[in-house]
């Protein structure tokens, strides 16, 4: 799974939301025999044990403020309303921990010019419908303009802190563990992705020993597919997944 998800030979992207979800499941260990239950160990059935576990990834990147479909691609799936009810479904089939990469509020324009009152009132409207949803979300470098009383909205959905722009943490879907890193720093240069992917890495690796083997290492990467193509390589050994989010055309070396 990890060759196959990191070294894609032709991942597209584009403009717009694209939601995605992986079924994670594990199957717990049998139960021991009786009598050598560990003390202070929660009591469960033979049942409950043997059973397999189930959650749902869902993803998404380069959302940009679009709450409707934005015409611009052929065969349009929906728009954020659409997105909204098939996470709901998910989440009444198993649990689910909810991603976005970054890239998703509107571009803004200038302070006391036309349209500015209504891009910040639809960047609002993102911002709530998707903490309704539990998101977790990452501030791209690119976002971090639109100010802090903006951005402040995300509240503790944010993945990221701004003292640590390279960071991972465990994170419990239902019973399954899984370790999301983040890396919300500019794309690097050709040539300088070595030191990046050596963060990356050694912060995945520090969560992965705060706890069991989790089931999914996932990174999101604010930066464009071009700079991810790059790193890629030094994580193919520390990480399953990538979400990449940034239009590549947009100031990326």
């Amino acid at each position: 799974m990890r060759d196959s998800l990191l070294g894609a030979p032709r991942l597209r992207h584009q403009a717009g939301a694209a939601l995605l979800f992986l079924l994670l499941s594990t199957t717990a260990c049998p139960a021991g025999p009786r009598g050598h239950t560990e003390a202070g160990e929660r009591a469960t059935t033979l049942r409950e044990r043997a059973a397999p576990r189930r959650a749902y990834l869902v993803f998404m990147a380069d959302l940009t403020g679009y709450l409707e479909p934005c015409g611009c691609v052929a065969d349009m799936k929906g728009g954020l309303a659409r997105s909204a009810a098939r996470i709901e479904a998910l989440r009444r089939d198993a649990p689910l921990l909810f991603l976005d990469a970054g890239h998703t509020l509107p571009r803004l324009p200038a302070p006391g010019t036309p349209g500015r009152a209504q891009a910040e009132a639809k960047a609002r409207a993102v911002i709530d419908i998707l903490r309704h949803l539990h998101v977790r979300t990452v501030i791209a470098p690119a976002e971090r303009g639109l100010g802090s009383d903006l951005l402040g909205a995300w509240g503790d959905a944010r993945l990221d802190d701004p003292t640590r722009p390279i960071s991972a943490r465990r994170i419990s879907v239902g019973h399954i563990p899984v370790v999301v890193a983040v890396a919300a720093v500019e794309a690097p240069k050709v040539g300088d992705e070595g030191p990046v992917a050596k963060r990356i890495a050694s912060a995945i690796a520090a969560a992965v020993q705060r706890g069991p083997p989790p089931a999914l290492r996932v990174v999101l990467l604010p930066m464009g597919l071009t700079a991810a193509r790059r790193l890629a390589p030094a994580l193919v050994d520390h990480a399953d997944l990538l979400v990449v989010s940034g239009i590549d055309a947009v100031g990326e070396a």
